[in-house]
């Protein structure tokens, strides 16, 4: 006779856990569901196309590490991503390891300053290395949020490559 399978409990992080890594909460404005919109411009990431997605973020049980999943189409493409988002190793700030639907993984470095999210890493490509960023706003009702994606190859003049907007559906 097999054992019946035990019932699966999840568990709410404790007043105490949620002190110790408050400077985690930040990261609840992402929480939800969200339908993304937008458009790639023509650049070394290819050629100008729709962008049309969706995303969610929810928190792993114990809230210390943040799930991104973001599936679409750029163009005819299809796209596809996975996040782990959390602390950063120094303490100052987030990381996120992300891993998409090519095959790539990148780390990202990710902030906050007066109310504009921030994540910057880099990319390979042909001419180089690129550093790329990113800058997240949130509507003032937190139900919307706007993004430019922007790559430099001498870290002066930054050209935007994705600029896009995400209603929250939840």
């Amino acid at each position: 006779m097999v054992d019946p399978v035990p019932e699966l409990r999840v568990q709410k992080p404790t007043a105490s856990a949620m002190k110790q890594h408050a400077d985690l909460s930040r990261l609840d404005v992402f929480l939800g569901e969200w339908v993304l919109r937008g458009e790639q411009l023509d650049g070394p990431f290819g050629p100008a196309a729709p962008i049309r997605a969706q995303q969610s973020y929810e928190w792993l049980a114990g809230q210390h590490f943040m799930l991104m999943l973001f599936e679409g189409e750029l163009g005819e493409d299809e796209i596809g991503c996975a996040e782990i988002i959390g602390e950063s190793k120094s303490g100052h700030g987030f990381c996120a390891q992300a891993f998409y639907n090519d095959g790539a993984r990148r780390e990202w470095k990710l902030g906050e300053k007066h109310g504009v999210w921030i994540r910057t890493g880099e990319e390979t490509s042909p001419d180089g290395i690129l550093k790329i960023r990113c800058t997240t706003a949130f509507a003032p009702a937190a139900d919307m949020q706007t993004a430019k994606w922007e790559y430099t190859k001498d870290g002066d003049r930054w050209s935007t490559f994705w600029d896009v907007t995400a209603r929250r559906v939840d």
